[in-house]
């Protein structure tokens, strides 16, 4: 409804991010980065912790994107 009314092309607050608004502040390519390096030497297991809203999910979808051509890969 109000989508239209302000010529938007998506509604602006989704429940989950998308991956196009993505914005790489040095902490978020710190983070994207490292677990790029630790997922291709098959290192094991990573953990990404953060307060709500730091982009913890966002950083997920930006790896699967990343992965999806080498990967099968699941959002859960």
């Amino acid at each position: 409804m109000y989508e239209e009314f302000f010529g938007l092309r998506r509604r602006p607050f989704a429940a989950a991010p998308a991956a196009e608004a993505y914005i790489p502040t040095p902490a978020m390519e710190h983070a994207r980065k490292g677990l790029i390096r630790t997922i291709e030497r098959g290192d094991g297991p990573a953990l990404v912790i953060g307060p709500a809203g730091s982009g913890k999910s966002l950083l997920g979808q930006i790896l699967a994107q990343h992965f999806n051509t080498r990967f099968s890969v699941a959002l859960l």
